[in-house]
């Protein structure tokens, strides 16, 4: 039994139209989920694959793949490819081994990632579905681990808090020597004279209009 897709060309010219059609094979022993890969290491990269990747996955899959790092460490993720059938064909990845909380995250279409994916937990399921139609080259990931700190930050969140910090003591140092600064200027930079006007009265004598005394 032959599996796949079809591919046309059509091209017309006057009134004659050829097509030319491709139909890609998919053999059924190819149509079986991977293994689980083994446990994630530090500085090794680990090949996470669709069945029968780089070839068209299979339709109607339902595959889970777990992965796990030693305690104290996260799971990273490198995405080579993806290409599945918008909406259809998806992954999930989920924390821990339970496929039937909500996701964390959720892939499907032709996307391109720019950055690595982490997770802060040692134990990461990856649940892959495809539909009976219009299957594609799947997705290839490159997974590894790295150090989690013990509050559950990773290495880039603790240096994002680290420069935080320093830049909030940089600032209060700032208004420390500001304060000082202007307590050691003469008062004159502070205080304005200010003028204002009382009445003198003198024996015998009402002023007319009064005076201005400077204080």
């Amino acid at each position: 039994m032959e599996l796949g897709r079809w591919m046309k060309d059509l091209t017309t010219a006057g009134r004659q139209t050829w097509m030319r059609m491709e139909w890609k094979t998919i053999k059924l022993s190819d149509c079986k989920c991977p293994p689980d890969p083994p446990k994630l290491e530090t500085n090794v990269w680990t090949e996470i694959t669709s069945p029968n990747y780089p070839q068209v996955y299979c339709p109607n899959m339902n595959c889970q793949y777990f992965l796990t790092a030693p305690a104290g460490y996260q799971i990273i993720m490198n995405f080579t490819n993806f290409d599945t059938e918008a909406f259809e064909d998806r992954l999930a990845i989920f924390k821990g081994r339970n496929v039937t909380q909500k996701h964390q995250e959720l892939y499907h279409g032709r996307i391109y990632f720019n950055s690595l994916l982490r997770f802060d937990n040692d134990t990461v399921t990856l649940l892959f579905v495809s539909d009976y139609s219009n299957q594609r080259s799947g997705f290839r990931i490159l997974a590894s681990c790295e150090p989690m700190y013990d509050n559950g930050f990773s290495s880039t969140h603790f240096i994002f808090s680290g420069m935080f910090l320093i830049m909030v003591l940089l600032a209060s140092l700032g208004a420390v020597m500001f304060v000082n600064r202007h307590r050691l200027l003469p008062s004159r930079f502070f205080r304005n004279p200010v003028y204002i006007p009382t009445v003198v009265y003198s024996e015998g004598y009402q002023a007319d209009e009064p005076t201005a005394r400077v204080y």
